[in-house]
């Protein structure tokens, strides 16, 4: 379980920064980002 929750960590850290912020991949995000837990599955989402 951890492990499945640190790859989807990656995976969508992975393709936030090649998809929504391709030209700030090496600068960290100015927007706040959080991420969340449920029993649904595991996410971050920036504000």
């Amino acid at each position: 379980m951890i492990c499945l929750a640190i790859v989807t960590t990656v995976v969508c850290l992975a393709m936030y920064f090649l998809i929504v912020q391709p030209s700030q991949a090496l600068i960290p995000p100015t927007n706040i980002c959080t991420y969340h837990h449920t029993w649904f599955g595991n996410w971050w989402s920036c504000t």
